[in-house]
């Protein structure tokens, strides 16, 4: 949908709604359309990659973690937001693939550690710098001023919405 379209679609929320917060609604829809076009542009980087939605979840946070690029599977699912159950069964899926591994607990004998592998390393790369490069292709159009502008705002209005 072109930006053309986006701005009929808005005109003729002001004519069948007078008086409707047209602004808003501006912000609303092109807010809906830029998420369908991230979300897309992050389909296509893990299916490129190899991965699903859930197992990159996963591998970017054990990754965004830090070194030595493992965790405990309740601290990954405090990012991933799974039933501990189901990422039970994601981890033993993507172990079986080769993406991680779990690992004994250097500092809890009882617990284990969910690891990334070498290929799961190398997938987390791949993906990361696919999408980057997709990201930035999806901005470009806005200066690195602008960008961080609209960072701050969009900041802003989730930090709104997520209080409330």
């Amino acid at each position: 949908m072109s930006s053309d379209l986006l701005q009929h679609q808005l005109e003729g929320w002001e004519t069948e709604f007078p008086g409707s917060n047209r602004p808003a609604k501006g912000v609303v829809l092109r807010i809906l359309r830029l998420a369908r076009l991230l979300s897309d542009a992050l389909s296509r980087s893990l299916q490129e990659g190899g991965v699903s939605p859930s197992e990159w979840s996963v591998l970017f946070t054990i990754r965004a973690g830090g070194s030595p690029y493992a965790m405990r599977p309740s601290a990954v699912n405090q990012v991933v937001g799974m039933s501990s159950g189901g990422l039970t069964n994601l981890v033993s899926a993507m172990e079986a693939r080769g993406l991680v591994e779990r690992r004994p607990n250097p500092e809890d004998s009882r617990s284990v550690l969910v690891a990334l592998t070498r290929q799961g390393h190398d997938v987390v790369e791949a993906v990361a710098h696919d999408l980057t490069r997709r990201e930035e292709r999806l901005v470009e159009a806005l200066g690195a001023a602008e960008q961080r502008r609209l960072a701050e705002a969009l900041s802003t209005l989730l930090a709104s919405l997520e209080r409330s």
